[in-house]
């Protein structure tokens, strides 16, 4: 089951936490629901929501990677994650019976490297260049047992999943 038939009551929680508008699509996603939020000025955010039983600790790994990730000088971009109205990273969202955990990042706009076609060399060097400014980056962070998973997405394991946008 979806996150679509819930999408009016996300326009509604993420105003009460945020104080954003706008309209919401949902987009794909393997872990979390993803949605974008569309801006009437032109802006965007990415909202996430975790499947119920995700941990806070997963959560909390993913923030810190991000945050972590953020104070990089890197030649592209990457998302941030948004404060809610009381400054946290996200928040939890009581939905009928189950509970979520729902943030929002900045919107960085491109494709991912899975939906790319044709795959040139030239393509191939820019996404080897980005997994190295990644890489290079992620070596300096440290976060607990989750670092395992950290390891994983550095050796390639995750590249499907990973998702590196392109800007093409």
């Amino acid at each position: 089951r979806g996150m679509k038939m819930y999408v009016q009551e996300i326009v509604k929680v993420v105003f009460e936490q945020y104080g954003l508008t706008g309209t919401v699509s949902p987009l794909a996603g393997d872990a979390d629901y993803n949605f974008r939020l569309w801006q009437k000025d032109g802006f965007s955010y990415l909202v996430k929501i975790c499947k119920p039983n995700v941990s806070q600790e997963v959560l909390d790994f993913q923030v810190a990677l991000l945050v972590h990730m953020n104070k990089a000088v890197l030649p592209f971009q990457l998302p941030s994650i948004v404060r809610t109205n009381e400054g946290e990273a996200y928040f939890e969202w009581r939905y009928g019976t189950e509970i979520y955990l729902l943030r929002v990042h900045t919107w960085v706009e491109g494709r991912l490297l899975s939906e790319v076609h044709p795959r040139t060399r030239d393509l191939l060097r820019q996404w080897g260049s980005v997994c190295g400014h990644l890489s290079k980056h992620l070596a300096s962070f440290e976060q607990g047992p989750l670092r395992f998973i950290l390891l994983q997405m550095i050796n390639g394991l995750w590249v499907p999943i990973f998702g590196i946008y392109m800007n093409r």
